[in-house]
């Protein structure tokens, strides 16, 4: 209980300077109070009226993340690649939000960016599957080609052998295999590289009559083989607010000529790694006992199973 009120504490008084920020930055560009409309684990969403018109404040929780999914991490490199990838998304028909600037304020990188409407509709895992077949036929961002997940095993296999290694004691999971046998399973079976968005759900869409009118939220995007999309799509899939269908989306991507390797040994460490990861947001940022030990369960399956 005690943990729970400290975290909720300082979520409370995140939330207090992020608004001060958003009225901050409000004030500089003659828009009226911001109002705070959407809360996630890392960012902060206030809309303002301009001129008339809406728009949008992303602002970070702290100008440095560290959590157990994101250690020492600078907001400000989130912030660059939310603005990069959202208008490399626009330029190839990927739906997209128009960003405009990032603006510091007190220290906080600040995006703005256009505000699109949202119907509330349920959204078409179908319609989703196209699109990331589209994007996934997409030439990545140069800085995407040049950055630092260019061997993809090796990249992976580290992440995920640190995020085990963060939990395995206190939830007595079964042994993982060495990072050289995951990075040999991971680069034999997976070729492709793509732009891999990997964390796609209904929170991250906009949404009119069910279709996707925008995609957002860049900040945990890879060069990565689809695969990894698809197997993070299958976990999401077991949360219901997530409001994602899997097998629904897998016949709208191959329907739109998307194809994946969906067995093997590589595929169930893309698995587990997003099952690793959501156990550790579920146990701390999000707590959610349910689904922790859901998670936590299926990191143990899929951990024997290698």
């Amino acid at each position: 209980m005690g943990a729970a009120l400290g975290m909720e504490s300082v979520a409370a008084q995140q939330e207090a300077a992020a608004q001060h920020v958003a009225e901050q930055l409000a004030l500089l560009r003659g828009a009226d109070k911001p109002a705070l409309v959407g809360k996630g684990t890392e960012f902060l969403f206030f809309t303002a009226c301009n001129d008339g018109r809406s728009e949008g404040y992303r602002v970070p929780r702290a100008p440095v993340f560290d959590t157990a999914n994101n250690p020492s991490t600078a907001a400000k490199g989130l912030q660059e690649k939310e603005f990069e990838l959202s208008k490399w998304a626009a330029g190839h028909g990927i739906p997209s939000a128009r960003v405009e600037e990032i603006v510091e304020v007190r220290g906080y990188p600040v995006l703005v960016l256009e505000v699109i409407d949202d119907d509330g509709s349920a959204l078409e895992s179908s319609a989703v599957g196209s699109l990331l077949a589209r994007m996934h036929r997409a030439a990545p961002p140069d800085f995407m080609v040049h950055g630092s997940e260019q061997n993809f095993g090796q990249f992976l296999a580290q992440r995920l052998s640190r995020r085990y290694a963060l939990t395995q004691e206190s939830l007595q999971l079964p042994r993982l295999p060495d990072q050289a046998a995951l990075e040999s399973w991971l680069n034999a079976e997976l070729v492709a590289r793509s732009v891999a968005h990997l964390d796609v759900r209904r929170q991250n869409f906009r949404v009119s009559s069910g279709m996707p009118t925008a995609l957002f939220d860049w900040s945990n995007a890879l060069l990565a083989p689809p695969e990894i999309e698809a197997a993070r799509l299958a976990e999401y899939s077991l949360i219901e607010d997530n409001g994602i269908d899997y097998n629904e989306f897998l016949a709208g991507y191959q329907q739109s000529g998307g194809r994946l390797r969906d067995q093997g040994a590589a595929w169930r460490v893309l698995q587990l790694d997003t099952a690793i990861m959501l156990t550790g947001v579920f146990r701390s940022l999000a707590e959610n006992k349910r689904l922790a030990r859901l998670f936590a369960d299926r990191a143990s399956e899929l951990a024997e199973s290698l």
